[in-house]
């Protein structure tokens, strides 16, 4: 969501004009963090047993929303 404000919030139409190159890196950044906690989430579930089928939905189902939301 901080990758989506950061965009929207210097370049408001989302045109790719006058937006600082920082803000492509921190988007990077933020992508990378999001798909390395959404593959851990999983896997820390499968370890520790808590794994079930309304889970795995559940997780696609916030990936789904998740998605409407980033800036690219």
């Amino acid at each position: 969501m901080s990758s989506a404000i950061v965009c929207l919030y210097h370049s408001p139409n989302f045109s790719n004009q006058d937006i600082p190159n920082w803000v492509f890196l921190f988007n990077a950044f933020c992508l990378f963090g999001y798909q390395t906690l959404d593959n851990l989430d999983g896997k820390q579930a499968r370890n520790t047993k808590n794994s079930s089928g309304l889970g795995e939905m559940f997780d696609h189902g916030c990936d789904a929303l998740a998605s409407t939301v980033r800036c690219q």
